[in-house]
């Protein structure tokens, strides 16, 4: 806090200010064309259903 700078890693694994990567976000997509709920894939994916839909969506 003293020096009052600040730096934000980038990478390609991560899209510029999220914090979901790309790979998981790539297995939502793969999940949601089973027959099975959002709730499901959030649990099995360890993020939000939130996450799930907006991946789905």
């Amino acid at each position: 806090k003293g020096c009052k700078t600040t730096f934000i890693a980038s990478t390609s694994m991560v899209k510029r200010n999220c914090f979901i990567s790309k790979r998981v976000i790539q297995t939502l997509a793969a999940e949601g064309q089973f027959i099975t709920s959002e709730k499901d894939i959030a649990f099995r994916q360890s993020v939000s259903t939130t996450t799930v839909n907006r991946a789905l969506h």
